[in-house]
């Protein structure tokens, strides 16, 4: 194909420069360079991207002042559209290489809210003629005043954020495209404008305009807070995209098309420059394709990317001019036409509508009630994640849809539909009142058991309650009878219906399998499950969804040969392995021992992490403490999170490895409803749990009575804690006060007694808190003046940690009752945004643990463990009864073995692991060195017992969960 050739006059060299403005802000954002900019680099970056961001407001507006020459317009937009799906498809569904850092930088776009600036372009491009044809039936004064009444009034909205509510702010209404197109066509036509301003002031106030705009841009996205303790705080960053919808860009935008319009000599432009603006608001949505290719890649990285976009694009122009001249793709277009088939479907399918509105309206009911009707969280559900109401309303269409296809009654169906709606949310609304929990799938199981249920409901509610459902009923019926044969469907389509509603809701079954399309869409609409808050996700995500999201759990994998036989051979091996573990031990039970678990809140050493350097030691006290007692690293499955993860394997000794990818929070999602769960707690007499924090999380009530402890100390009422002192302006209840509670219970009880506690005091956030900070970072680590700020923040607590450390161990010492401490952090903290996941994964999960045993212990007990320098929170059950001297039951003697004989074990720690979504199902083995391996095949045949022996414990027939098994040590 031979391609024309393009005038190069001003107009074109003006184009070339916009897109190679527009290349450089892509490139750069894309290799993410605003981040480590300083002085005039920085001021270059911002003022390139500010140009770039313009470009949204701008080119909107040239097609309302220029009229393109286009011969094919519908195959202009055809192509352009083509091409545009094609990007932003590629570039939602890439997968980026690890990221190649902790945290994900918010440098990732140039402007936002792209993708609808390039829709409405694409629809004010086809449209045109139309639009200009209406807008001309107005006369020009009249146009003229319109349009500044309309701008001053949308300016002092947007003054007060309250433009928004239109979309105007945002730049996410098609009214605010419009109304832009119209400002371009008026400037276009209005000559006495344009004749009383001088070209030469005009392009004056463009710059100042826009040096101006640059300035209050940064003040308005770099925003500060300032208090006398925390001094300047960043609140928001310049990272992230610019919202190019507001007052003073829109200023800019009519300067520039009011000055273009007065040197341009002719109204009218070839097509091609439509297409090019089409190409640059793609080029603005995609800078996360260009990411591999320039982060943390060589400088001529850059160079050869902005030459290589900056030609393809102009190219690309060029080709899709020539074939939309060539090719006549024409879809027929006929308003009138078009109106009347809009009102023959209203009409016809108002039903349909009404049935979608209602139960619409009752889905933001519900979550108006869990958000005690807090008018900006109801606006917040329904401007900004209507995706989410949409999935809930979905569901009960999906309903309405099976009952169709069954009954081919619509208005029965409706009714149905919205009464078992309706009963669902009150159900729900119940449930939320009595436990703090909505309605999740292990509740279906109360189905079986009627007469109880609705023997805790009011009768006079069940009588209302059946009162309405009855004359609703009867409503239905009567309508169906007037009007239900206009609502019929053909016997195919009744199949088809029920078939893709049954394949929507089917695909529920697979939400949490990361490779499924209900996964992949469950991301696209912001699905949140919160498995660790049940509450917290129902509010967010609705009732509905959130029980869908419980849907597709499975606890384990059925490992091949489970079977009664296969677990009775295995407890036998273990029980003769016991016998011969007890031989070198002393203690056939706890005896007057007590035995203390301390889960540190994100505790790590920050001297270990990559390409940090922090001025001094925060923990001289840890330092020597692990120097002469058992410690080393622990391999934690999180970072950044995953808590009540790393304390129920310490619990239990089962390890989250073994567990379904589909249940990422056994505390909320497993041990709730097990008949017996296995902790180590069950050796001791008596039990304390301690948490200086609220107890909704993770489900810590129900796991604590599961476990069977005798009481629990939290901030939500059950037992009430004695010492909730916070150092400085910490939100969090400082670990010597945590420290001081437990010394408090082993002083009021007497005998064995096992204590769990976690602390609160290092966990996020990390602003600044403490009055003293004596610790300084510098290196690579952080990316950010806020990182390095909480990064010392964190240290400096941590440092407060060691303090606290170094009493408590002290009173210990002093104390006559033998007492062992299993001390450990759960994880790193989630701050070090510059260090990569997949090149130093491994040391940003080992965390700091220790085993102590006060003198008292230790005239008792001679115990040993060999194998500490590196291990996992499922291994400090058999290291603790090690160290005490205890004898073991089969069940203990297994884990012993893993301990012994296993390296550690963990999950994928070259990505980041939460206990929200479903983890990934790698596992990895790290011996002593600190090295990945692999198991022997004798290695492998034990931790194959281990896996099924946790099987049989967890999911499957309980043949091993006897006293003989777990408790008994044999003789």
């Amino acid at each position: 194909m031979k391609l024309k050739k393009l005038t190069i006059n001003w107009f074109s060299m003006l184009w070339l420069t916009v897109l190679l403005i527009v290349t450089v802000a892509v490139c750069t954002t894309a290799r993410q360079m605003l981040s480590h900019a300083a002085g005039q680099s920085f001021l270059f970056l911002w003022m390139i991207k500010n140009t770039a961001a313009l470009s949204v407001v701008v080119l909107p507006m040239m097609l309302g002042a220029i009229e393109l020459r286009t011969s094919h317009r519908q195959t202009t937009a055809i192509l352009l559209g083509t091409v545009g799906l094609i990007l932003f498809g590629i570039a939602n569904h890439l997968s980026q290489p690890a990221i190649l850092e902790s945290v994900p930088s918010s440098e990732r776009y140039v402007v936002q809210n792209i993708f609808v600036t390039w829709l409405a372009y694409l629809a004010l491009m086809l449209f045109d003629p139309w639009l200009k044809k209406w807008l001309h039936r107005f006369k020009l004064p009249w146009r003229r005043r319109f349009l500044i009444i309309l701008t001053l009034t949308l300016w002092l909205l947007n003054l007060n954020h309250a433009a928004g509510v239109l979309g105007f702010a945002g730049g996410n209404s098609f009214l605010w495209f419009i109304y832009l197109f119209a400002l371009g066509d008026w400037l276009n036509n209005d000559l006495p404008l344009q004749k009383s301003i001088r070209i030469g002031w005009l392009l004056a106030f463009n710059l100042l305009i826009f040096l101006t705009t640059c300035l209050t841009a940064w003040f308005k996205i770099n925003q500060l807070t300032y208090n006398p303790h925390d001094g300047l705080v960043l609140t928001t960053h310049y990272q992230v995209a610019i919202n190019a919808f507001q007052n003073n860009y829109l200023l800019m935008a009519i300067l520039i098309v009011l000055t273009l319009v007065k040197l341009l000599n002719s109204r009218s432009a070839s097509g091609f420059y439509g297409i090019l603006g089409g190409l640059v608001l793609n080029l603005l949505a995609v800078p996360k394709l260009l990411v591999p290719f320039l982060k943390y890649q060589p400088d001529w990285h850059l160079i050869v990317a902005i030459l290589i976009v900056w030609i393809s694009t102009w190219l690309l122009a060029i080709l899709l001019n020539q074939w939309a001249t060539r090719f006549d793709w024409r879809i027929r277009i006929n308003l009138t036409t078009m109106l009347n088939g809009l009102k023959i479907a209203l009409f016809r399918y108002w039903p349909l509508l009404l049935t979608t509105s209602i139960i619409w309206g009752m889905t933001i009911w519900s979550f108006g009630y869990l958000w005690n009707w807090q008018l900006n969280m109801v606006q917040w559900i329904i401007m900004d994640h209507h995706a989410i109401v949409w999935a809930n309303v979905l569901i009960m269409m999906a309903l309405a849809g099976i009952l169709m296809a069954l009954t081919n009654r619509w208005w029965i169906s409706s009714t149905l539909t919205i009464i078992i709606y309706g009963g669902w949310l009150i159900a729900s609304i119940l449930k939320i009142q009595a436990r703090e929990e909505p309605i999740l799938p292990t509740d279906l199981a109360t189905i079986t058991a009627p007469k109880e249920m609705l023997g805790m409901v009011d009768p006079t509610i069940l009588i209302a309650a059946g009162v309405f459902v009855i004359v609703l009923l009867g409503f239905a019926i009567v309508i169906e009878i007037w009007y239900g044969q206009k609502c019929r469907f053909r016997i195919q389509w009744r199949y088809l219906i029920g078939a893709l509603s049954l394949l929507y809701l089917s695909g529920f079954a697979l939400i949490n399998h990361t490779n499924s399309p209900t996964y992949r869409w469950a991301e696209k609409v912001d699905d949140t499950p919160y498995f660790y808050a049940q509450l917290r996700g129902a509010k967010v995500n609705g009732t509905l969804l959130q029980f869908a999201n419980n849907v597709d759990v499975r606890v384990m994998d059925k490992p091949k040969g489970y079977s009664k036989a296969r677990m009775e051979k295995i407890g036998q091996i273990y029980l003769q392995q016991a016998k011969k573990i007890n031989r070198h031990r002393t203690h056939a039970t706890v005896g007057n021992q007590r035995l203390v678990f301390i889960l540190s809140e994100s505790f790590a050493d920050p001297r270990r992490v990559p390409n940090l350097k922090v001025s001094g030691n925060p923990v001289p006290y840890l330092d020597q403490l692990k120097s002469h007692t058992t410690s080393g690293l622990m391999l934690s499955t999180g970072y950044g999170g995953g808590t009540a993860n790393m304390e129920y394997q310490a619990l239990t000794g089962l390890s989250i490895v073994n567990f379904s990818p589909t249940m990422p929070t056994p505390y909320s999602q497993l041990v709730p409803y097990q008949k017996h769960a296995v902790a180590i707690n069950q050796l001791f007499s008596y039990s304390d749990g301690i948490h200086p924090f609220t107890a909704n999380l993770y489900s810590r009530v129900k796991v604590y009575r599961k476990f069977g402890f005798n009481r629990f100390y939290h901030l939500d009422g059950g037992s009430r804690l004695s010492y909730t002192h916070k150092i400085d302006n910490s939100p969090r209840i400082d670990d010597w006060s945590a420290y001081q509670q437990v010394l408090l219970n082993l002083k009021n009880h007497h005998g064995n007694q096992f204590i769990q506690l976690a602390t609160m005091q290092n966990h996020m956030p990390y602003n600044n808190f403490y009055h003293h900070n004596n610790y300084k970072v510098s290196g690579t680590a952080y990316r950010t003046p806020q990182a390095q700020q909480q990064i010392e923040t964190y240290t400096q607590g941590i440092h407060y940690t060691d303090e606290a450390l170094k009493k408590f161990i002290s009173r210990l010492d002093q104390s006559s009752q033998p007492t062992t401490v299993v001390w450990y952090g759960d994880h790193l903290p989630g701050i070090y945004n510059g260090v990569s996941m997949a090149e130093h994964g491994l040391v940003m999960h080992e965390t700091d643990y220790f085993i102590y045993s006060n003198p008292a212990a230790q005239r008792i007990n001679r115990g040993h463990v060999d194998k500490t320098k590196i291990v996992s929170p499922n291994e400090f059950i058999p290291m603790t009864m090690a160290q005490m001297d205890l004898k073991v039951s089969p069940y203990y003697a297994l884990l012993t073995q893993v301990h012994e004989k296993l390296p550690a074990i963990t999950l994928d720690t070259s990505i980041h692991s939460h206990s929200n979504r479903p983890h990934s199902t790698a596992v990895e083995y790290v011996d002593q060195d600190g090295l990945k391996t692999s198991l022997s095949l004798k290695q492998m045949r034990l931790f194959n017992d281990y896996r099924m022996v946790q099987y049989d414990l967890t999911a499957g027939h309980h043949y091993l969960l006897h006293d003989w098994f777990i408790l008994k040590v044999p003789h």
